[in-house]
């Protein structure tokens, strides 16, 4: 890997209970094990399945043993994270309509994955339904970003205190130098935290009311004080190359630079292989804002240009995506070209692709 970022890998993964295929579902580690909630696959899922990834290279999958007579309603497009040893989940869309419950996975020690699910009695000022929003955590808060209630594409932004379950907001629509109004899952954007201690969230790509967020605005960035409970967006113009216009990418933060990956958008680059709307395209490419010098962000690319080396993931978008230390797990999504578009035939996944980051890769 010399001279390179990082390394794809094409993952056989044993045990007897693989997902069906999806998209629109989200993923949290913790520990060894990367929990894998819902998604959309013909129906909307309410199933938790683990991929057990103590061996990297060799992960399983597993179903996880409920202990609980409640649980999450069948959802897509909705936020997972970890803390406090469990898993936990927000909004997104289901049969019933749009979503805005928290739920809690409390995990039980065990060879196999077992918990117990409840619905957590929020309070404070609750953001309303949506779906296609992000997640991120600062200090003790989930930061919720964005999304789509049904009418409008969304650009304010919630935060939880996961300690007291009381919710705060953060900035209000429209605010100064707020983002376009954007979403992710069906309309995706992507979010992840700022590296190191500075507590900001960047927000990539996304879906909204006038089609793919402009290059000119595919980075917003989101600047959250927890102790005061404000936010503000901050003003940013990397330098560099910007990835083509996508939604439906994801985005994961390792040392000084975030990495974002894939997402479906308008069929401009030649490049990318013709969607089957031809009106869009799939992408597998991989690129790298780097954050040395934090308010001096910079597009970077791997030197193999397109991609990194390896065996590549297939185009695809809507895919679930985590990251443990250096390894970054893609799971599922969708190859067809745009979900914003009724698609007679969409070809799913539930294939698991491992990029490795380079240790020695001056992000």
């Amino acid at each position: 890997m010399a001279g390179s970022y990082g390394c794809w890998r094409d993952l056989e993964v044993g045990g007897p209970a693989a997902p069906l295929e999806f998209k629109g579902a989200s993923a949290a580690f913790v520990g060894t094990r990367c929990f894998i909630f819902g998604g959309y696959g013909g129906g909307f899922s309410d199933e938790t399945h683990c991929l057990e990834c103590a061996e990297p290279l060799a992960p399983e999958w597993s179903v996880l043993q409920e202990t609980s007579d409640e649980k999450p309603p069948r959802r897509a497009h909705h936020t997972t994270w970890a803390h406090g040893g469990g898993v936990w989940v927000f909004g997104g869309a289901s049969s019933r309509g749009y979503l805005n419950d928290v739920w809690r996975l409390t995990l039980e020690g065990g060879k196999h994955p077992r918990g117990r699910w409840r619905e957590c009695a929020c309070v404070g000022e609750k953001p309303v339904p949506r779906e296609g929003h992000t997640g991120v955590q600062i200090g003790t808060s989930l930061v919720v970003v964005g999304g789509y209630d049904g009418v409008s594409w969304r650009s304010d932004s919630y935060a939880l205190n996961l300690d007291t379950l009381v919710w705060w907001r953060v900035v209000d629509q429209g605010a100064p130098n707020a983002m376009m109004g954007r979403s992710g899952g069906a309309r995706c954007h992507a979010a992840t935290k700022a590296p190191g201690e500075w507590d900001a969230i960047f927000i990539f790509g996304g879906y909204g009311a006038d089609g793919c967020i402009p290059s000119h605005s595919f980075v917003a960035c989101l600047e959250v004080d927890e102790h005061r409970g404000t936010g503000s967006w901050i003003p940013t113009k990397p330098q560099g190359v910007t990835p083509s216009d996508r939604y439906g990418l994801s985005a994961v933060t390792n040392g000084h630079g975030i990495y974002i990956f894939g997402g479906t958008g308008p069929a401009e680059d030649t490049r990318a292989a013709a969607a089957p709307d031809r009106g869009a395209v799939c992408h597998n490419d991989c690129a790298i804002l780097s954050l040395q010098q934090p308010h001096r962000p910079v597009w970077r690319r791997d030197r193999h240009g397109h991609g990194f080396p390896g065996e590549p993931p297939l185009p695809r978008h809507g895919h679930a995506s985590a990251i443990k230390g250096r390894d970054v797990f893609i799971v599922g999504g969708s190859t067809s070209g745009s979900y914003c578009k009724k698609d007679p035939a969409p070809r799913l996944l539930n294939d698991v692709h491992l990029l490795t980051l380079s240790a020695t890769a001056k992000s």
